[in-house]
C-alpha cells in the first residue's frame, strides 16, 4: 500500500511546515492531475493542527482540489496512518497509494519546513515521475 516511505510529519507547534507541494495521479501510470501547493492560509491552518487532524486536513484539501469525496479522505487516512506519526521528525517526501473504488490515486507530498530536508521544487519533483 505504500511506496518509499519513512516516518513523517510531527505534531504541530515547533515543527512548523512552510509549504507542501502536491502531485496526484489518477491510476499510477497517468500524468499528474493539476499539481499544486498548499496556500499560505492552508499552511497556517495545518500548523495549528495536531495528530491525525494534520493528514486529514491535507487529504480534505486534496480531495476538494481534485473533486474527490469522503471516500478519498477515508482511504488516504488508512494509507497515511501507518507513516504520519506524532513525535517523528519530518521527511521531505511522502508517496502513498489511495485506492477509491476501481481507481487508485498516487499521492506525492513534498514537504518544506523546519526539521525536513530541503525538498525538490514542484517542477523538479514532477520530472522524476
Amino acid at each position: 500500500m505504500m511506496a518509499g516511505l519513512s516516518p513523517a510529519l510531527a505534531i504541530g507547534g515547533d515543527d512548523s511546515i512552510s509549504g507542501i507541494d502536491i502531485i496526484i495521479k489518477k491510476n499510477s501510470g497517468s500524468k499528474p492531475i493539476n499539481p499544486y501547493s498548499l496556500t499560505g492560509s492552508e499552511i497556517k491552518i495545518l500548523d495549528g493542527l495536531k495528530g491525525a487532524d494534520r493528514p486529514a486536513f491535507v487529504l480534505k484539501t486534496v480531495a476538494k482540489h481534485i473533486g474527490a469525496g469522503d471516500k478519498f479522505v477515508t482511504s488516504g487516512m488508512k494509507s497515511l496512518g501507518d507513516i504520519w506519526c506524532g513525535p517523528c521528525k519530518m521527511v521531505n517526501d511522502i508517496s502513498v497509494k489511495v485506492p477509491v473504488g476501481k481507481t487508485t490515486y498516487m499521492l506525492d507530498l513534498h514537504i518544506h519546513g523546519k526539521g525536513a530536508e530541503k525538498s525538490k521544487s514542484l517542477g523538479d519533483a514532477m520530472k522524476r515521475d
